[in-house]
């Protein structure tokens, strides 16, 4: 299976592509989809859009893993923003004919780190322990992508799993 996570920002997208399944996840690629900070929001939407939807026809992902808002500390605004981020990511994906599968931050802490609490910094060392890869070049967007796509390789290994 190859997994695209995607972290949805306005400003930095992250993205990881991994191969294999829960138990052998391999990094294939992953990086961040940048926004000029100063354009205006429907500007950066259309980029965020436009550097998806070439990823996703490049990569051709079989699934894309997109991480939920968490808006409960988010000013009202900031999280409004990051789901129109969303919905332009989750547009390109449907658009090119791949499921799309969401997963709230919680659950993907969870799954990668074993606490559904943990920071950012803690996510991305698991990240970079379960990888066997270094993360320090790329901001956290990046291991949070990552997180994403291993959480839904988990995921289907678990459904694949029930429904056998």
């Amino acid at each position: 299976m190859l997994v695209l996570g995607l972290d949805p920002g306005t400003i930095t997208t992250g993205y990881g592509l991994l191969t294999g399944d829960s138990s052998d996840a391999e990094l294939i690629k992953c990086g961040a989809i940048r926004a000029p900070a100063k354009h205006p929001i429907e500007h950066r939407l259309w980029h965020i859009h436009t550097e998806v939807s070439d990823l996703v026809k490049r990569e051709k992902p079989d699934v894309v893993a997109i991480e939920k808002p968490f808006v409960v500390r988010a000013p009202r605004q900031a999280a409004l923003a990051v789901g129109e981020a969303r919905a332009v990511i989750m547009i390109a994906a449907v658009g090119a004919g791949i499921p799309v599968f969401q997963y709230p931050p919680a659950k993907v802490k969870q799954v990668v780190a074993g606490y559904g609490a943990g920071d950012k910094e803690q996510v991305c060392r698991m990240v970079e322990m379960t990888l066997a890869i270094d993360l320090s070049a790329h901001p956290l967007d990046v291991s949070d992508a990552i997180a994403v796509a291993l959480c839904h390789t988990r995921e289907a290994a678990l459904l694949e799993m029930s429904a056998e």
